[in-house]
This record gives structure tokens, C-alpha cells and sequence, in this order.
């Protein structure tokens, strides 16, 4: 996984909001997901995400394990490969029966 999103980072750019367009404003925005983006003022980027159509249907069918296991987990390494010195956390997931998935995103600084 991380091979792709590094490849991904190199045609698309390599900052907190190059991965956002592609991730979360494309590929999330076309699948359903429910979100908002806050920019604190270190220039990290949260995501609280209030709905997620993996999550609804892996949690419906009582695969919620093995949802997060496919789809959560997999997120550091995306962040990992798209840019290796970004950071990325997380603390709740609507996979694991939480409300929202809490997503922040951050560069160091220069």
C-alpha cells in the first residue's frame, strides 16, 4: 500500500492538503463518507467523519473487526507512503461503534 500512495504523492503534490483533495475530497467524497476539516493553527488538518459507508455496512453485518482491519488500519500506511515525515492520528473510529472517526494530519515544522 505504502508503494502506491507513494506513487500517488509523487503526480499529486506532498502536503496535508494534496492528501486531503485526493483522499478524502476525491475518492471519499465520490463513496459517501460524511465530514468536516478544521485547520488548526499549526497548519494540522482534522477530519471528523460521521459517516462511512465501509463502516455502515461492515458494522451492520457484525464484521466491524474485520472492517477495521481493511479499511482503518490501512490509513497510516497511506499517510506513511503518500509522505514519510507527515503525521497522522487517530483516536476513534465509527468502525470500532464511536460517533465520529477523529483524523489529524500534520507536517513538522520548517
Amino acid at each position: 500500500m505504502e508503494t502506491i500512495w507513494n506513487r500517488i504523492g509523487e503526480t499529486e503534490g506532498r502536503t496535508v492538503g494534496d492528501l486531503l483533495r485526493v483522499l478524502w475530497d476525491g475518492m471519499g467524497g465520490e463513496s459517501g463518507f460524511r465530514f468536516t476539516s478544521t485547520v488548526e493553527p499549526d497548519g494540522a488538518v482534522r477530519i471528523s467523519c460521521a459517516y462511512c459507508p465501509f463502516a455502515e455496512l461492515a458494522r451492520r453485518f457484525g464484521y466491524a473487526e474485520v472492517g477495521f482491519a481493511a479499511y482503518c488500519a490501512g490509513d497510516y500506511g497511506i499517510v506513511r507512503g503518500f509522505n514519510p515525515v507527515m503525521g497522522f492520528e487517530r483516536t476513534k473510529t465509527l468502525m470500532e461503534g464511536h460517533a465520529e472517526c477523529d483524523h489529524r494530519y500534520s507536517l513538522p515544522s520548517r
